[in-house]
């Protein structure tokens, strides 16, 4: 258990070749249905902690850290259809029959992944602020005048260990940005928020498995192309973006992917939607997510 909700269960489990740490709030009511919950960078599944306590009300609530994240298991490879099997693999250990799964930032391409890859078991797919690989997330990163937000993908694209060498003992100062900057009321993370992240990512080897997230977008980009010519998701797909960060976008960017795609821009929020407005988040999500 932990100290930040006594419901809050802390588990492992050995999936497709790698240790999973995962969090798990069972239902005050036994379900086989659950809402699974996936982080984006530079987070970990404690992102979830304002939002799980409302979920369990109705759902199983699972929320991993993903591979070379958090307390996870460092072990590549780390493109997002086999963090997708991850997942995959943990939800059928568990026994959910059906699950909603709602990611955000990086969490999304994975999110994305498993949807498509486990049609009979994903009813319903909401992503949080992100741009797909090979939909929007390249052009975001592109110069152009006045700069762009999106410079970090360059950076931890770079070979030869660079992005490591030039933040290692500086991670603090490297992520501040992240923790601040892209909050629309940056007080939405408390100081002890920002150095729990702080301590997951100073651990051996966090930095370097956060930039091979990255390392993969290409191949990330590729597997999205050549899901989109197999065919579109045909699930409900509900996409929200801060307007003080990529707003409209991430219903642009889904919309080539899904048949069917709520949009919405939230207004007085910037990237992180679940740590900003955590109670509309919980609403919305008991809203959206179909009964079964």
């Amino acid at each position: 258990m932990n100290s930040w909700n006594e419901r809050i269960e802390h588990h492992r489990a050995h999936v497709n070749d790698v240790q999973l740490h995962y969090l798990l709030a069972r239902s005050t009511t036994p379900v086989d249905e659950a809402v699974v919950l996936l982080h984006g960078w530079p987070q970990t599944s404690y992102a979830w902690r304002k939002v799980i306590p409302g979920l369990s009300a109705r759902y199983d609530v699972v929320a991993p850290d993903l591979r070379g994240l958090g307390d996870s298991q460092r072990r590549g490879p780390y493109d997002k259809t086999t963090l997708a099997r991850d997942v995959a693999e943990l939800v059928e250990q568990l026994g959910h029959r059906r699950i909603h799964v709602v990611a955000h930032d990086m969490g999304a391409t994975v999110g994305y992944a498993l949807a498509h890859q486990e049609q009979q078991r994903v009813a319903s797919l909401v992503v949080l602020e992100m741009l797909l690989p090979g939909f929007g997330l390249e052009e975001a990163a592109s110069l152009r005048e006045g700069g762009t937000t999106f410079w970090h993908l360059a950076f931890h694209l770079a070979e030869g260990g660079h992005a490591e060498a030039l933040t290692q003992g500086r991670e603090a100062t490297y992520l501040h940005r992240f923790y601040t900057d892209s909050l629309y009321d940056p007080t939405s993370l408390t100081a002890e928020d920002r150095a729990h992240y702080l301590r997951a990512y100073e651990a051996p080897g966090a930095m370097h498995a956060g930039f091979e997230w990255y390392r993969t977008l290409f191949d990330d980009a590729r597997d999205n192309r050549r899901r989109v010519q197999e065919r579109l998701l045909d699930i409900p797909v509900l996409a929200i973006g801060g307007a003080h960060r990529m707003g409209d976008r991430v219903r642009e960017s889904l919309a080539q992917v899904a048949r069917s795609v709520q949009g919405e821009t939230w207004e007085h929020c910037g990237h992180y939607p679940h740590e900003e407005q955590p109670e509309r988040l919980v609403t919305r999500l008991l809203e959206f997510c179909p009964e079964s």
